[in-house]
């Protein structure tokens, strides 16, 4: 049935029965509530596909976000990683070049040690030999022979000097 319909309808008209004008009346407000209805419901049906489509855009829109914040989420982990990974290369390499100097320093100083006590050994031989010079000479100075040396020099001086007066002798007679 169409609302067109409606006001065309027909009735059989029977003894004493209803008034044609009346229904025909009643048919012609039925007819304009319906049609009030009608784009009452339509309106209302353009307002619920408004919001069906707001509702799809949102949809789509959270579905973006969802996917954005997963990827995000992803990437943060992923980036997380990394940083960890990285830190652990670095502390790693800082333990190695720390054990490495650790180890230089200890070989350095042990060096050092070493050194140490061979100078230590070098000194007190070098002060011995140094003690025992002095004493021997000391010992040189302190004894008689210095004076025998001077007394030496005094017989050689003369044995010399009379040598020298044989010779100026023996001279001054051949030259004569």
């Amino acid at each position: 049935m169409n609302i067109n319909d409606i006001p065309n309808k027909s009735f059989k008209t029977v003894y004493k029965g209803i008034d044609e004008m009346e229904v025909r009346e009643y048919l012609k407000e039925i007819k304009q509530h319906i049609e009030e209805l009608e784009k009452e419901k339509e309106s209302l049906q353009k307002i619920i596909d408004e919001k069906n489509e707001n509702l799809n855009n949102f949809k789509s829109v959270e579905t973006s976000i969802s996917e954005a914040i997963m990827v995000a989420q992803k990437a943060g982990e992923e980036t997380k990683r990394s940083a960890e990974k990285e830190s652990e290369r670095i502390i790693n390499q800082a333990r190695l070049h720390s054990e490495t100097m650790i180890n230089d320093a200890m070989m350095k100083s042990q060096h050092i040690a070493m050194q140490t006590e061979e100078i230590k050994k070098q000194s007190k031989v070098f002060r011995a030999r140094y003690k025992k010079l002095i004493e021997a000479q000391l010992d040189l100075l302190s004894t008689n022979d210095w004076e025998e040396l001077l007394e030496y020099d005094k017989d050689i001086n003369v044995e010399a000097q009379s040598k020298v007066d044989n010779i100026v002798n023996n001279d001054d007679n051949v030259n004569n």
